[in-house]
């Protein structure tokens, strides 16, 4: 273990793309943070179905744990230690495009010892909705638990409190 600690750093890859927003709490601790996200790759249509596949054939431990190994960007609230991202897709709309973003969730200790309810939650979920001149807005779903419904789509269900709105989004390249 400690051998990790004096391991060289990998350098961060260039960045593709940077988002930077404001995310608006609500409930219990109200507030607003700063954030950005750093794009060095997003996730090809062959590894999102791989992952489709294996929340499908495998559940959402196998999908977690294959998102721990997978670092497509970075995510960052201001003053914070950031978190990788382990799923980016961008798809282009009428007035804009859509940037989606998905990745294991960091857990408590109590919630992972004690195998509370939330820990099937065990995902974050961001969705941006820019407008043609890459500015807009989005949500946040801190905890969401992701599996497959009846008809063999992926369903999401966040954990007990509705999502965190993005204000102010705007990108960088």
């Amino acid at each position: 273990m400690c051998g990790l600690l004096v391991l060289p750093a990998q350098p961060f890859a260039q960045d593709l793309e940077r988002f930077e927003g404001i995310i608006v709490y609500t409930g219990p601790g109200a507030g607003l943070s700063q954030f950005n996200i750093r794009v060095q790759e997003y996730t090809t249509d062959a590894e999102a179905l791989k992952f489709l596949d294996l929340l499908r054939n495998e559940g959402w431990e196998e999908l977690e744990d294959a998102f721990l190994r997978e670092e497509k960007a970075r995510f960052q609230i201001s003053g914070q230690i950031g978190h990788n991202i382990a799923f980016a897709r961008s798809f282009e709309t009428e007035t804009g495009r859509i940037v989606r973003f998905a990745t294991a969730r960091r857990t408590s200790m109590g919630e992972f010892w004690r195998n509370t309810p939330s820990r099937e939650y065990a995902f974050a979920i961001i969705e941006l909705r820019l407008d043609e001149n890459d500015e807009g807005s989005g949500i946040v779903l801190a905890a969401a638990k992701l599996g497959i419904d009846k008809n063999g789509e992926l369903d999401i269900e966040s954990y007990g409190h509705p999502p965190f709105s993005i204000t102010t989004v705007r990108v960088d390249r």
